[in-house]
């Protein structure tokens, strides 16, 4: 099941999801709606699966490689700002985060940035992750 919110008002995908075969549900309201809807089917004991990276714990694992490719492709020397765009549910920037302590861990880098900058576009609600992540990641401003 693919569920879209008229919200976002997204036709050109549901007309390209569907032409795949896809059954869609289209639910209106905000995306937390449309993700409360998924969840429930998810967990109705159906065989629908909610795919959302949000609740996948692998995702994490997956986001962090782009750290890892930052590394390398700097011949290790990271920089003292990073930039981790675009916001989102902040999944990106602990992506970031947590990479950087694999390679702080593995001894790769000697010492985490000084900085992360984490960007969202304008017309997104403005992201809240600061004041959530200060005490555990006190260097993220």
């Amino acid at each position: 099941m693919i569920s879209l919110s008229l919200k976002i008002h997204l036709r050109k995908k549901i007309q390209q999801i569907s032409a795949y075969g896809a059954n869609i549900h289209v639910i209106e309201g905000s995306r937390e709606d449309t993700a409360k809807a998924a969840l429930e089917v998810a967990n109705g004991g159906g065989e629908a699966f909610y795919a959302s990276h949000v609740y996948n714990p692998f995702f994490y694992q997956g986001t962090k490689t782009y750290v890892y490719e930052v590394y390398e492709q700097l011949n290790g020397k990271m920089p003292d700002i990073l930039v981790a765009p675009p916001v989102g549910n902040g999944t990106l920037v602990l992506g970031l985060y947590y990479g950087l302590k694999d390679l702080l861990n593995a001894g790769l880098i000697s010492k985490l940035p000084p900085q992360i900058i984490a960007v969202q576009s304008q017309n997104c609600a403005p992201p809240y992750i600061k004041p959530l992540l200060k005490e555990k990641i006190p260097w993220i401003k």
